[in-house]
C-alpha cells in the first residue's frame, strides 16, 4: 500500500472518530435536557408542613377554574338526633344529637359556570342534572294525591318547562322531602302543638296530616289556609328540631303565600 492511500486511510478514521464523538455529545446533551424535565423539584420540610390552601386554584389546575370562577362558602351539615327505641326510653337513654360540621367549600359562580360549561363532561353533568330536575317535575304529578298522573295525555307539559321550574321557590325543586323527613314532622308538630294551642290532640293531629298531604285537602280555601300558617310558624318558633325540619317549613309556608296570593295576582294580572 502506497504511503498516499495510506494516509487517506488514516484522515478517514479520523473523520469518523470525531463524527462519534459529536453524536454521542448531542446524544449526552438531550439525556440531561430530559433528566431535568423529569426530574420532580424536591419539597423541603420546611414547605410540607404549610396548611393545605383553601383557594380552588391550589387543587384545580384547569385554566378555567380560577378564582374568580369559584367563592368560599361556608357549609354547616346538621345531623339528626337518633331515635330510641321504647327499651332505650323506658331505660333513661338520653338520645345524643351529633355536633354538626362546617366546612368551607369552593361554589361556583355564575362566570364559573359559563367558562365551565366549555368542557364536555361539565356540560353533560349539568345538562343531567336539569333534566333530572324535569324528571323530578313529571313525578310530582304522577304522585299527585288527587289527580295523578296516569296517561301521555293527562302530563301538564307546560309545568315541564325550565323556565317555570327556575321560577318555583328553591324549596319546591329538587328531589323533594324524605317520606322519612315527613314522618319526624309530623311526630313533633303532634307532640308539641296540643300544650302551644290548647287543642285537643284530634284536632292537632287533623292539621298535621293536612300539612303531610301538602295542604292538598284545603285547596285554596283562604281563611283555613292562613290559620294553618300561623299554626305552621308557631310549631317553628317552638320545635327543638328547627335545623332538621327547617326544609319543611320553607316548603309549606311558601306554598301557603303562594296559595294566598295566587287568585288575586291572577286577577291583577287580567285587568
Amino acid at each position: 500500500m502506497s504511503k498516499k492511500s495510506e494516509s487517506k486511510k488514516k484522515e478517514e478514521q479520523e473523520m469518523n472518530s470525531s463524527e462519534v464523538q459529536e453524536v454521542q455529545e448531542v446524544q449526552e446533551s438531550v439525556m440531561e435536557e430530559v433528566q431535568e424535565v423529569q426530574t420532580p423539584e424536591v419539597q423541603t420540610p420546611e414547605s410540607s408542613q404549610e396548611a393545605p390552601s383553601l383557594s380552588p386554584s391550589s387543587y384545580l389546575n384547569k385554566p378555567i377554574f380560577t378564582i374568580p370562577h369559584y367563592k368560599d362558602e361556608e357549609t354547616k351539615f346538621s345531623f339528626k338526633t337518633p331515635k330510641l327505641t321504647p327499651e332505650e326510653v323506658k331505660a333513661g337513654v338520653v338520645a345524643v344529637k351529633k355536633a354538626p360540621v362546617i366546612l368551607t367549600l369552593p361554589l361556583l359562580t355564575g362566570e364559573g359556570l359559563v367558562a365551565a360549561m366549555n368542557d364536555e363532561k361539565v356540560f353533560n353533568v349539568v345538562l343531567d342534572t336539569v333534566n333530572d330536575l324535569i324528571r323530578e317535575a313529571a313525578r310530582k304529578q304522577v304522585n299527585d294525591e288527587d289527580a295523578p298522573v296516569t296517561k301521555q295525555e293527562q302530563l301538564k307539559v307546560d309545568l315541564l318547562n325550565i323556565v317555570y321550574i327556575a321560577n318555583q321557590p328553591k324549596s319546591a325543586r329538587g328531589g323533594g322531602i324524605s317520606q322519612e323527613t315527613w314522618a319526624d314532622f309530623e311526630a313533633d308538630y303532634i307532640n308539641i302543638m296540643p300544650e302551644l294551642t290548647g287543642k285537643e290532640i284530634t284536632r292537632v293531629k287533623k292539621a298535621a296530616a293536612i300539612f303531610v298531604k301538602r295542604l292538598a285537602p284545603v285547596g285554596n280555601d283562604k281563611p283555613t289556609l292562613k290559620v294553618l300558617q300561623d299554626y305552621l310558624s308557631l310549631w317553628y318558633a317552638n320545635t327543638s328540631l328547627q335545623e332538621e325540619l327547617a326544609e319543611v317549613f320553607i316548603f309549606l309556608d311558601g306554598k301557603i303565600t303562594n296559595l294566598l296570593t295566587k287568585d288575586s295576582s291572577a286577577l291583577l294580572d287580567a285587568l
